[in-house]
Formats: C-alpha cells, sequence, structure tokens
C-alpha cells in the first residue's frame, strides 16, 4: 500500500484507502458535527448519510468533519443489489443456486472466496473485483463445479478480505458505535420507505432480466467446465501419450544396446572359432609337411642304405669274380 502524506485530513485518507482496497460494507464515522454511515460496494460509495445530509453533500461535510472516528464493518449486497437487505455470508443452495451466487460475485465486482459444498463434492471460487480467479475442486476433478451449478442440495459460504483502518486514524470501537438522532432516524425511515418501494418495483423487471442472465451464465460456466474438462483430458492423453513414446524410445535404446553387445559377442565368439579353426589347420598342415618331411627323408635314408648295399654287393660280387678269374688262372 502507498504510503499517505500524514497531512491529508483523515477522512480523504480513509475514503482513499477504501477505493484502494476495494472495500465493500459500511463505514462507520461519529464527529463532533454529526454521525453517519457510508456504504461502499467494491470501493464505489452506494450511499451516504452524514447527519442529515445525503450523498454529495454528506461526503463534503464529512471531509470537513473534526475529529472524526471511524468503524469499518464488512457487509455484503443483498442478492437484488442494495444494502438495505442484508446478505446472509453463508446459507444453503436451496435459497441461492450456485449459479446465481457466482452471477452475484460478478454483477457485484466483488473480491472474495466463495465455497460451495454439495453433497460429495465442494469447489472454492476466488474472486478479484468480480473476475474469476480460480476453482479448486481438489480431488474432484473439473466436472465438479458443472455438477453444482444447478443443484439445490448443498451449502454456500463467502469469504471477504480483511480490512483495515489507514495508520494514525482514529478507530471508533463498536461499543461506541454512532446513533442517530431522532430527527436523523426519521429522516432514514422515509429514505429507506421510498428506496424499498423503487427497490421493489426494479427488483420486479431485473428478476426476469437476472433470470435469464443466470442461465446464460450457468450455460456459459457449464461450456467453460466442459471445455476445461476436455482439455484436462487432452492433456492428460498428450502426456500419456509422451510417456508411452518416452518407454518405447527407451526400450529400443535398451533392445539396440542388447542386440549391440549379442552382435559382439557373437563376433568375438566367431572370431575365437575361426582362429581356434585356423590354429587347428595351421597345425594339421604343420603336422602333414613334418611328415612328409620324416617320410622324405626315411625313404631318401632307406635309398641310400639300398645303394650302399647294393655297391657293396656289387663290389663283393667284383671282388670274388675277380678272385675266381685269378684262382683260374
Amino acid at each position: 500500500m502507498p504510503t499517505q502524506d500524514p497531512s491529508t485530513p483523515p477522512a480523504k485518507r480513509v475514503l482513499d484507502h477504501i477505493v484502494e482496497q476495494r472495500f465493500t460494507g459500511l463505514l462507520r464515522v461519529s464527529s463532533h458535527e454529526a454521525n453517519g454511515e457510508f456504504w461502499f460496494l467494491a470501493g464505489i460509495l452506494e450511499d451516504a448519510r452524514f447527519g442529515s445530509s445525503k450523498g454529495g453533500e454528506a461526503i463534503e461535510r464529512l471531509l470537513r468533519a473534526t475529529q472524526p472516528a471511524f468503524l469499518a464493518e464488512l457487509r455484503l449486497p443483498y442478492i437484488t443489489g442494495g444494502f438495505k437487505k442484508p446478505m446472509p455470508t453463508s446459507g444453503s443452495f436451496a435459497e441461492f443456486r450456485p449459479v446465481v451466487l457466482m452471477r452475484y460475485c460478478e454483477s457485484n465486482a466483488l473480491t472474495c472466496a466463495l465455497e460451495l459444498r454439495g453433497k460429495d463434492r465442494t469447489v472454492r471460487l476466488t474472486y478479484r473485483v468480480g473476475e474469476l480467479l480460480s476453482a479448486d475442486a481438489a480431488s474432484a476433478g473439473n466436472e465438479a463445479l458443472a455438477g453444482l451449478l444447478e443443484s439445490e442440495d448443498g451449502t454456500y459460504e463467502f469469504s471477504l478480505p480483511g480490512f483495515e483502518l489507514p495508520e494514525g486514524v482514529l478507530a471508533a470501537t463498536p461499543s461506541v458505535a454512532p446513533k442517530l438522532s431522532l430527527a436523523e432516524r426519521i429522516d432514514r425511515s422515509l429514505a429507506d420507505e421510498s428506496a424499498a418501494a423503487e427497490s421493489e418495483k426494479k427488483a420486479a423487471a431485473e428478476r426476469e432480466a437476472k433470470r435469464k442472465a443466470d442461465e446464460a451464465a450457468a450455460a456459459e460456466a457449464k461450456r467453460k467446465a466442459d471445455e476445461a474438462a476436455a482439455a484436462e483430458a487432452k492433456r492428460l492423453v498428450a502426456e500419456a501419450r509422451r510417456k508411452a513414446d518416452e518407454a518405447a524410445a527407451e526400450a529400443r535404446r535398451r533392445a539396440e544396446e542388447a542386440k549391440r553387445k549379442a552382435d559382439e559377442a557373437a563376433a568375438a565368439e566367431a572370431k575365437r572359432k575361426a582362429d581356434e579353426a585356423a590354429a587347428a589347420e595351421a597345425k594339421r598342415k604343420a603336422d602333414e609337411a613334418a611328415a612328409a618331411e620324416a617320410k622324405r627323408k626315411a625313404d631318401e635314408a632307406a635309398a641310400a642304405e639300398a645303394n650302399r648295399k647294393a655297391d657293396e654287393a656289387a663290389a663283393a660280387e667284383a671282388k670274388r669274380k675277380a678272385d675266381e678269374a685269378a684262382a683260374a688262372e
């Protein structure tokens, strides 16, 4: 909250603060000059009385009042408008259906929380200057609000934001709330009767328009709830699809990794077997070559031995023949 100039008159500071805080309710004032009541709806002045003065004149007298004391009371305007009749902050759907209460918050530009409690679901609506900021249905889902709109079985409760007077402003206490003089009470009674008649006349004309507006609001709220539910379902489907795609991609990655490892293992096994086969073949050929070489050498040795023996035999035969020839000679 911006800091106010301490030299600003207290009444001006309070009125500016009410506008800034979007105060809805009654501001009671007591001063040396007179007592007064000022009604505000979302920070906008709805009605003003200060002594015998009303409207703008009451505000002007308030701004000139000396040593005013203030008491702010949170109040809600009635469902058909105005503060002549109090609006209960809690009640049943049998009196005011949820769609009527939602329309009420919007048309009066309220800043509040509205809790709707059905038989098996509860929805908390948050409004700021008549704009719906959130609809918290907890675990009941987006369909909870749509299911409550035309329900007659349940209760409601309003919660208004707290309001405090600016620092340094004299505050009246409820026990010393200003009392009106006889003249002020008579003046108020006449004004109330006139306002009540005018209000009833307007209410009759507004009921039909409000009924149609409520029906349109209900249809619009249902459409928004349906759209929100469809959007949420679409989001959940997309999320599930994304997770499924991620799981499939992870499965493919693992399968590819397993295949790669299997291929590497198969290749390593095939290479090992090929190496063993090559080594066995090389050994076989080496053995065959060694055997062939050994046979060749054995054959050569046998042939040499045979030649030697043949030479020896030939030499012995020649010697024998020579000996026989010499003997014959």
